[in-house]
């Protein structure tokens, strides 16, 4: 019987894992343009919440599908945005929004942060394991950001933010 709980516990842990085309591996982060102000939103590779893909949205739009160890570089102008971030499911929790303003020709890095624990209890000769987790976008520097992103793939955006 535990058996065929552990598998079936692996089984659902694997199998909701979905990964979006087109995303290329970084090796190296390129230095931005002189005059360029961008954000780059990062999700780094972590075991709590992995099998659930994000999408990021500026403003109420959708601009990339964030899996597990992936991340999307967005060029901007000066001007309020809203960020916020929604399983694509709808069924996972989502870190809060968030507003910021960038300065013109700066560099933005925020990462997705999952702070998880995962305990069990026994209920009528089973195991059942719980997860519980609290999620958050995090301000980062380029020193700070660099080694989540190197080998996750990057994510066009959907669409140009900046127009």
């Amino acid at each position: 019987m535990r058996l065929i709980a552990t598998l079936a516990l692996i089984l659902g842990l694997t199998s909701c894992v979905s990964i979006p085309e087109g995303g290329i591996p970084l090796r190296n982060l390129e230095p931005k343009q002189q005059g360029e102000t961008v954000a780059y939103f990062v999700r780094p590779d972590m075991f709590t919440a992995a099998g659930v893909n994000y999408n990021l949205s500026v403003n109420n739009q959708v601009i990339a599908e964030l899996p597990n160890c992936s991340f999307t570089r967005v060029e901007m102008v000066v001007n309020e945005y809203r960020v916020s971030t929604e399983s694509t499911s709808g069924m996972s929790a989502s870190p809060a929004g968030f507003s910021f303003v960038p300065e013109e020709g700066e560099e933005y890095f925020f990462v997705f942060d999952v702070d998880g624990t995962l305990t069990s209890f026994a209920s009528g000769g089973a195991i059942i394991p719980v997860s519980s987790f609290d999620m958050t976008w995090r301000s980062a520097n380029r020193v700070e950001a660099t080694p989540y992103m190197i080998g996750c793939l990057q994510y066009e955006p959907r669409f140009d933010v900046a127009s």
